[in-house]
């Protein structure tokens, strides 16, 4: 997987974080200290802030949601 370089900082664009491999991914990435960019749309009752932020409770990593962008 490659990074997208901004500086210092490297951040991974994640498309289906909402999915079953997806949300590992984000998970794993946040929990090595990496910044992730997700792109993806909400759901029919529900945005995909509240979605990640749902799936980053169940991780136990709810902390790290600053680490995250949203397009």
């Amino acid at each position: 997987m490659t990074g997208i370089k901004t500086g210092a900082d490297e951040k991974y664009l994640l498309t289906g974080a909402t999915g079953f491999l997806g949300s590992h991914i984000m998970a794993g990435l946040l929990a090595k200290g990496k910044g992730v960019v997700i792109a993806g749309r909400p759901a029919v009752k529900q945005s995909l802030q509240a979605r990640i932020g749902k799936l980053l409770t169940w991780f136990g990593i709810e902390q790290l949601e600053g680490m995250l962008e949203f397009y």
